[in-house]
């Protein structure tokens, strides 16, 4: 009887192996990139709002004096973009005025006779506010200002020389006005 030379089992793997797993690897790869830069813009936004938290303070006091009021001032074409001063009429007697002065965003408060209780510069180096009234309760608001770009990680080359560049930043958000007497709730 005859036997046949078996050879061993060849070890490895196949071309078409080969590049599907290097397929899999360029799409974890490609994924792990986009979670990393992802990761350094949120640490660099925290880091920026650490070292300079008056836009977020800024923003926070508008939103929740809106939020609380239960009228605003009319502007004279309701619907459109309007520069003039934002009156706020909250529970609290009185109300809140807020305008910009120069490139100051200013936050006033006033008594019901109209004298002034308490004044305060919300924000600096505002170049840009506007504000719109849709309908009964509903408050667009616009704000543009310059602020300072910094970075903690400062790693890069790149983060180096963009440290200190003032950058123009647009935040615009909507509010419901929840002091108003109506049914629309938020």
């Amino acid at each position: 009887m005859r036997r046949r030379a078996s050879s061993p089992p060849q070890a490895g793997f196949t071309l078409l192996e080969a590049v599907v797993s290097l397929f899999l690897v360029a799409i974890v790869m490609a994924l792990a990139a986009g979670l990393i830069g992802d990761a350094r813009r949120m640490v660099n936004a925290s880091g920026r709002d650490a070292t300079d938290p008056m836009p977020r303070y800024a923003i926070v006091t508008l939103h929740h004096d809106l939020a609380a009021a239960r009228a605003v001032s009319t502007p004279l074409l309701p619907g459109f973009w309007v520069s003039a001063p934002l009156e706020i009429y909250s529970a609290e007697p009185g109300l809140a005025r807020i305008h910009r002065s120069g490139d100051e965003l200013i936050r006033t408060r006033l008594d019901r006779s109209g004298a002034v209780i308490h004044r305060r510069i919300l924000l600096r180096g505002v170049t840009g506010w506007r504000w719109r009234k849709i309908g009964s309760n509903l408050v667009d608001v616009e704000l543009r200002y310059r602020r300072t770009q910094l970075s903690i990680a400062g790693r890069t080359p790149g983060d180096a020389a963009r440290r200190g560049v003032a950058r123009p930043v647009v935040d615009r958000f909507r509010v419901a006005l929840r002091g108003a007497r109506s049914t629309n709730r938020w």
